[in-house]
């Protein structure tokens, strides 16, 4: 079975993709060093604004608002965000959401170690207990589509109130189609829901060799 997670079995080849020491024992905070490889385009280590902007706007702000933003989480002024950067602004903002980040960190690990070690062990398997094996995968895949629900209809609640707080200078039809409900970029909100289907990816793969 062909899988892997960028932030838990590949080794990081540069140092600059190091989560800074003082940071490393917050749960979740792996997540985010995968972030910041995802929006770092040219994989120099470090997040410009345009990149920054590319990755990051969802419509909301406004291009002084995420340059304002930019420049807060540049702690070093460099004109470039760094992973450690990135990872502490995200994870001093956890709040209510550290639980989860921290529970789907320890799920990557779990998802990688064990699909790598059951890969091998199936084939063993005679008849009947290959059918109580693929119906485990499907009961995880049932389990994450019934997570991922909830956070749907949160994050699209989300970004309605925050297109109706915007300064009406378009009409409602331009409004609409410069900023969707479900915009095509990730916030820190979209990512939670990107990391159940990047999971359900791998348990598809799994089951597909069956």
């Amino acid at each position: 079975v062909a899988f892997c997670s960028r932030f838990l079995a590949v080794p990081m080849a540069h140092t600059f993709l190091d989560i800074p020491e003082e940071l490393k024992d917050v749960l979740g905070i792996r997540l985010f060093r995968d972030v910041f490889i995802r929006a770092d385009k040219n994989d120099d280590g470090h997040i410009t604004l345009k990149e920054f902007k590319d990755f990051f706007s969802d419509g909301t702000l406004s291009d002084p608002e995420i340059q304002d933003l930019f420049k807060s989480m540049d702690k070093d002024g460099s004109n470039t965000i760094e992973v450690g950067e990135l990872c502490k602004y995200f994870t001093e903002g956890f709040g209510s959401f550290a639980q989860i980040f921290a529970s789907l960190e320890q799920l990557n690990k779990a998802t990688f170690e064990t699909l790598h070690a059951f890969a091998s062990t199936y084939p063993g398997f005679n008849k009947l207990e290959k059918f109580r094996q693929r119906f485990f995968v499907r009961e995880i895949l049932q389990h994450l589509d019934a997570l991922r629900l909830p956070f749907d209809h949160t994050l699209d609640s989300l970004m309605k109130e925050a297109m109706s707080e915007q300064p009406h200078t378009h009409t409602p039809a331009v409004a609409a189609a410069a900023a969707p409900i479900r915009p095509p970029v990730v916030t820190s909100e979209e990512a939670l829901s990107r990391e159940v289907d990047r999971l359900r990816s791998h348990l598809d793969e799994f089951r597909a060799t069956m």
